[in-house]
């Protein structure tokens, strides 16, 4: 049986200074805003970190645009030549060419968001906003909405022949099935992706159009609000949507061996 890691993943270091659980590593960084790719300033404070307290680190990826692809090369340079070996969990394929490429010394971790998984906690009905498992929905469909693209063996060789041994999943409230015994997951809890955009709600708060500087001042002031619909309450960060599930599932996958908690 693999023994279980306790991952605390966070963007402001004020979560972590406040963070009263049992950490064996840390994920740092934002899987969704660009803005926030971490710096070689915050690398060299996870080292420090790993050097005093024994905590092993993860640098923590998000969707890239040219800009941001520039100063992820530049960040990946500076891991390669002062920590190699370092896990980098990234959320698109172009990420994962780019380290196989010129980075080889660099271990590719697949974030959750490229698992695909059927993530919406509710449906609209003609009578209104329904939690999912509310449908009355038969063994089939529910084994449908456990699964993920990560069951497709053609996609999964591939994965394998990248040299990809960790995966991320959501904690979904309906659970989930992963079937490779070779791969080893990452499961994040408590929030459960939904989506995200573009637009954020902190450059809407301060004037900021897309395209433009950002302060990320949410770096040091960190902002999260939740919205009911329906039964469900839906949790705004940033740019990005969550719902809240605190239950680890019964019966998870055995290849699960790290619990990564999402700190706001």
């Amino acid at each position: 049986m693999l023994r279980v890691e306790n991952a605390i993943l966070f963007n402001n270091w004020k979560c972590f200074e406040s963070y009263q659980g049992k950490v064996d590593r840390i994920y740092y960084g934002s899987e969704f805003c660009g803005s926030l790719l971490p710096t070689p300033a915050d690398i060299d404070r996870l080292v420090e970190i790993r050097r005093e307290t024994k905590i092993s680190f993860s640098i923590v990826t998000p969707y890239l645009n040219q800009r941001g692809m520039k100063r992820f090369l530049r960040l990946l340079t500076f891991i390669d030549r002062n920590c190699p070996g370092i896990e980098v969990v990234v959320i698109d394929w172009g990420s994962v060419h780019v380290i196989r490429e010129q980075f080889p010394g660099v271990v590719i971790v697949l974030g959750r968001v490229l698992s695909r998984q059927k993530r919406a906690p509710f449906v609209k009905t003609e009578s209104g906003i329904i939690r999912m498992e509310e449908l009355g929905l038969s063994h089939a469909d529910k084994m449908y909405l456990k699964s993920s693209i990560l069951q497709n063996d053609y996609l999964m060789g591939f994965v394998r022949q990248c040299g990809i041994r960790r995966l991320g999943l959501d904690n979904m409230r309906q659970g989930l099935i992963f079937q490779h015994q070779w791969m080893k997951i990452d499961l994040y809890y408590p929030y459960v992706y939904i989506t995200t955009t573009d637009y954020c709600e902190h450059r809407r708060r301060m004037g900021f159009v897309n395209g433009g500087g950002c302060p990320c001042f949410c770096r040091d002031v960190p902002v999260a609000r939740k919205v009911r619909m329906g039964k469900e309450w839906v949790y705004t960060h940033g740019n990005t949507q969550f719902y809240l599930n605190e239950i680890l599932p019964v019966g998870m996958p055995a290849q699960v061996d790290r619990i990564v908690k999402i700190v706001f």
